[in-house]
């Protein structure tokens, strides 16, 4: 295969040229999937390669790539083959710790007086136990024996999820580190297997194998207790957004792999900022379009400002929006607050609305008599001119929730 033939591959391409790119890693002994997907598992595979045939590791598939996938397999090279054995490289050792672990006793767990500090372009037989370890926490490091650049993320992303001091470089701090993720993956692998198509109303060990995944990425903070509820639909619904995949809230074949093959920490959550109304006031003028997303269904709309001083008047931009408004109030116009993320530009902000049409209207055919309110932090009322606990409570659930399908893109 040739870029002529597929074109430069990265992450994210679907495809007849990914399917032959994860054959040929597979062929090599590099766990890629066999999906069609050039998802994150892909690109570590890409990157191990990349290291072991000493061209630049950049996870991208281009004609040098191809080149050195090639020669690997004509030479019979798997990624498990045997390493020769090359000296390793003198490294500094804090010796305070080294003069500690002297009087301490024996310990199976691997320490930085065994193995000294190790670091970016070390080789050898502390390397090797790195990656082992690595891999028991669920970090993929590869093989090699070299610290390259995917053995140095994957120590940073270990040093970020336990919270020390993330520098890439491996003491006696990160040793520790990498036990406590190894009991925590070991922990996760006695759950059931991610499998069968799931969605709201499933319950099951198979939901609790989904729930727990969710929580080791971050994206559950609810209990682990077999019953998919709105809860959950909307963590997956998060997931889904973070992957790039379709926000349907349902997890099928595209869903679950995307759960194997992500790692903790690789999506970082969307932040819903709760900025003053006084700030609000001059990003949304008059005539401006937004998108609201109501947290507690996901269901999302478009509106525009109609104006309001001490808060914005706002009405549904067509026919659909309105329908769509009345479902998030089941059916029937309503004075209640609810909670919603609204996007303006890039960024996504806590707000409040209720759903009652009332007051003037600009937009005609909308099928809406009116407009109703979007209520911001410090925002108030504008008859009595003072701020509305309830809506105040929902702009704070707001800002304290996680998209489900809205996107800063």
């Amino acid at each position: 295969p040739t870029p002529a033939q597929y074109g430069l591959l990265r992450e994210g391409d679907r495809g007849e040229g990914v399917e032959a790119l994860q054959e040929m890693l597979q062929e090599l002994g590099l766990s890629a999937g066999t999906s069609g997907i050039f998802g994150p598992k892909t690109v570590a595979a890409v990157r191990e390669a990349q290291e072991m045939a000493d061209v630049a590791v950049d996870g991208m598939v281009g004609d040098s790539t191809w080149q050195a996938l090639a020669k690997l397999k004509a030479d019979g090279v798997p990624a498990s083959a045997e390493k020769p054995d090359v000296p390793e490289p003198a490294a500094e050792v804090d010796e305070t710790k080294q003069a500690e672990s002297k009087e301490a006793a024996p310990s199976e767990q691997p320490t930085a007086a065994q193995y000294g500090l190790l670091r970016e372009g070390d080789r050898g037989e502390g390397v090797e136990v790195l990656q082992d370890a690595l891999r028991e926490a669920n970090l993929e490091a590869g093989n090699s024996g070299i610290f390259g650049p995917r053995t140095k993320e994957a120590v940073q992303q270990a040093q970020r999820l336990a919270g020390i001091t993330v520098d890439g470089v491996v003491g006696e701090a990160t040793w520790e580190a990498l036990e406590g993720l190894q009991a925590s993956h070991n922990a996760m692998e006695e759950l059931p297997a991610l499998e069968g198509v799931l969605r709201e109303g499933s319950r099951g060990e198979s939901v609790k194998a989904l729930q727990a995944r969710l929580v080791d990425l971050d994206f559950l903070n609810s209990s682990v207790d077999g019953v998919f509820g709105s809860d959950t639909r909307q963590s997956v619904q998060r997931f889904q957004q973070a992957a790039g995949i379709s926000t349907d809230g349902i997890v099928g074949p595209e869903t679950w792999q995307a759960l194997e093959e992500a790692l903790p920490g690789q999506y970082e959550p969307v932040v819903v900022e709760d900025l003053h109304w006084s700030e609000v006031d001059r990003m949304f003028p008059v005539g401006a379009v937004v998108t609201l997303e109501d947290v507690e269904t996901g269901l999302t709309f478009r509106a525009k400002r109609l104006y309001g001083s001490n808060h914005a008047d706002i009405e549904p931009l067509t026919r659909e929006d309105t329908q769509i408004l009345r479902r998030i109030y089941g059916g029937s116009w309503s004075w209640e607050r609810r909670a919603v993320i609204v996007k303006i530009g890039d960024r996504l902000l806590a707000g409040s609305i209720n759903g009652y049409p009332h007051g003037g209207y600009n937009i005609r055919n909308n099928g809406f008599p009116g407009h109703i309110c979007l209520h911001f932090r410090g925002s108030r009322l504008h008859a009595a001119a003072r701020q509305d606990p309830r809506h105040q409570e929902m702009v704070r659930q707001s800002a304290e929730s996680q998209p489900s399908s809205i996107t800063t893109r």
